[in-house]
């Protein structure tokens, strides 16, 4: 009875361990809120500017 609640505990302790180590945050951390936007690429174009050629 002993040896099985040690088996248990430890595989239980095991497969917890292995959640833990893969636990790493799958996005990017969030950006330091005091920097500064990044420019706008469209700033000061005429509206309905466009790029590509319109015919």
């Amino acid at each position: 009875m002993k040896s099985t609640f040690l088996i248990l505990f430890f595989a239980i302790a095991a497969i917890l361990a292995l959640f833990e180590v893969n636990a790493e945050p799958l996005a990017e951390p969030l950006a330091n809120p005091l920097a500064e936007p990044e420019a706008d690429p469209w700033a000061g174009r005429p509206p309905g500017f466009s790029p590509f050629r319109v015919d």
